[in-house]
């Protein structure tokens, strides 16, 4: 088994005598030849050298003794992707030198372009098979004018192939050669196999008239003479301008036809005026600081907030305009005078609004922009940010009732006052609601103990609770006070009461006291029956939010308290009796 030859191609660049620069390639980094040999049989492999590469075509001329100029002539074996053949040696070599010569040209797709190589193949028979061949290791290529130099180094490092343009090279020379032999072609021409040769003498050529063209140097040095693998050169086109095409390979670039064709660096677009310009540069600013302090977060309001766009794109058109107040966003409306943009921006009212100031934000104003990079439309989101909004709202507890920033009676009774009953708020707690005002039914007696005497004695005492329902937040209670009405035996009688009372830990919606009724009977008689009727009077105060002070009597009545009638005789026992003093 033969392994494939490497063979790079040094190919210098001059512009008179100066070398300006120079560039290698090697044909094996596109293809990859392995040859085999069994008996009298050669086998021949051919297949791509890389995955980027794909093999379209292979041609193999069986040469024998012919020069390559000669070869090219007679009919090859076709494959329309790799080669894989096995010849007999007969079909290959000249019979009497036992050497033959296969000339291989192949077709291949390499960055989405079509491109040729060759190989020049030598293989002997003498006890075993030997196969050879002459590398090209030097071509020297003369440019029309300097700035040619780098188009064709980038050619060639693209498509490991010659420019031989004369826009671009005057001559070429291989240094080494004393013979070149020439097949050529334009591409249709190549496909069919029909190649026009020629055999110059001498090292150099100043031309081609077909699309490609194979060189293949021969050589005769210290008794050797032979034919090296050939360099492809390519009759390149001069490129054309806007035609949507980038041809770098002919020599298009920026500066000779600007960005339409070969499009701009990574974040830069075409701009139809400007030429290459940053995508980042096209930002959105301020062009005032808009005024976001409004009033009455229970209303709408509209802000005005003006816009510029920095380094506009040359035609841009504005797709969509949006805010984003707080994380929301909104659509919105901008008119456009004079290259700044008025966007009227709607703030909506504040779902939960209450009393104080709101502020919304972070805020952005938000444009979508369309326009032309090159040949095509493209879309940019740009922004700015603009500052907070502040909301203003009442203030309660200022004694104002700012009905236009929507405070009122619900919101802040302590300002606006009940239309009914009284607010429940204090200065120092303005978060109140209306109420009605206390009345008898809020005073409540529990507890009393005890309800019935068998008999009156003074200093007696009956305990007794008082409550006071739906407990104003500022309530003071004086004044415990009582009356009552007294019957004896269904007559009435004198009589009269006090009460004494001390407030106790309540509830936040009642208010609680333990208190003590004292009874006093005027002319009391044992031998009859008493029942008084206790009436209890309170006065309660509080605060009526900022219109002042409430004062409320309330009374509420006693269970009726007995007192029973006794006497030696009357067939009980009474506490006050024993047998010594009523047996």
């Amino acid at each position: 088994m033969s392994l494939p030859f490497v063979s790079a191609v040094n190919v210098k660049i001059f512009y008179g005598t100066s070398l300006l620069t120079s560039v290698s390639y090697n044909p094996q980094d596109l293809v990859k030849r392995v040859f085999g040999f069994e008996g009298d049989t050669v086998l021949i492999n051919i297949t791509s050298a890389t995955g980027s590469v794909s093999i379209e075509k292979v041609y193999i001329y069986k040469c024998k003794g012919k020069n390559p100029s000669e070869c090219v002539q007679t009919t090859p074996d076709v494959f329309e992707s790799d080669a894989n053949k096995a010849y007999d040696w007969s079909e290959i070599a000249n019979q009497t030198s036992q050497k033959g010569c296969l000339m291989i040209i192949v077709k291949i797709l390499t960055n989405d372009k079509i491109v040729w190589t060759g190989f020049w193949e030598n293989i002997e028979k003498n006890n075993g098979f030997n196969r050879y061949e002459y590398p090209l290791d030097e071509v020297d290529v003369y440019v029309k004018d300097t700035e040619k130099a780098s188009l064709v180094r980038n050619f060639i490092e693209s498509f490991k192939v010659i420019p031989f343009s004369p826009e671009w090279v005057t001559r070429v020379v291989f240094p080494t050669a004393s013979m070149l032999y020439e097949a050529g072609g334009n591409k249709q021409e190549i496909e069919n196999q029909e190649f026009v040769s020629k055999t110059e003498t001498g090292n150099q050529e100043t031309g081609i008239d077909k699309d490609y063209y194979f060189i293949f140097p021969g050589f005769s040095s210290q008794g050797i003479t032979g034919v090296m693998n050939p360099a492809l050169f390519y009759l390149n086109p001069l490129y054309t301008c806007d035609n949507q095409d980038c041809e770098e390979e002919l020599g298009e670039r920026q500066a000779a036809c600007g960005c339409f064709d070969c499009g701009c660096l990574s974040g830069q677009y075409c701009d139809i005026e400007h030429g290459c310009r940053v995508l980042d540069m096209i930002k959105l600013s301020l062009v005032s600081t808009p005024n976001t302090k409004i009033s009455n977060c229970y209303e709408e309001h509209i802000i005005v907030v003006p816009v510029k766009i920095i380094n506009p794109p040359t035609g841009l058109s504005v797709v969509e305009e949006k805010a984003s107040l707080g994380g929301k966003e909104y659509e919105i409306s901008c008119e456009e005078s004079s290259e700044t943009y008025v966007c009227n921006v709607t703030v909506p009212p504040v779902p939960s609004c209450d009393e104080g100031t709101y502020e919304v934000g972070p805020n952005r104003i938000m444009f979508k922009i369309r326009f032309n990079n090159a040949h095509e439309t493209i879309e940019k989101d740009i922004s700015v940010e603009f500052p907070n909004i502040t909301i203003g709202s009442f203030e309660c507890g200022n004694n104002q009732c700012e009905t236009e920033l929507g405070e009122s009676s619900v919101t802040c009774c302590y300002d606006c006052g009940c239309s009914d009953g009284y607010c429940d708020a204090v200065p120092s707690d303005t978060e109140g609601y209306c109420r009605q005002d206390l009345g008898n039914e809020n005073l409540r007696i529990v507890n009393v103990n005890p309800t019935h005497f068998y008999t009156f004695n003074p200093g007696d005492l009956i305990s007794f609770g008082a409550e006071i329902t739906e407990r104003p937040k500022s309530l003071s209670v004086s004044n415990w006070e009582c009356s009552l009405t007294c019957s004896v035996e269904g007559n009435s009688c004198s009589a009269s009461c006090s009460v004494s009372c001390n407030e106790e830990p309540g509830s936040e919606n009642t208010y609680n006291a333990t208190c003590t009724l004292s009874v006093n009977i005027d002319g009391y008689d044992s031998l009859k029956s008493y029942t008084v009727y206790p009436v209890l009077n309170v006065t309660a105060k509080y605060v009526n939010g900022s219109k002042g002070s409430v004062t409320k009597e309330l009374s509420k009545a006693f269970p009726a308290i007995s007192y029973g009638a006794h006497w030696c005789g009357d067939n009980k026992c009474d506490p006050d009796e024993s047998s010594d003093s009523c047996c």
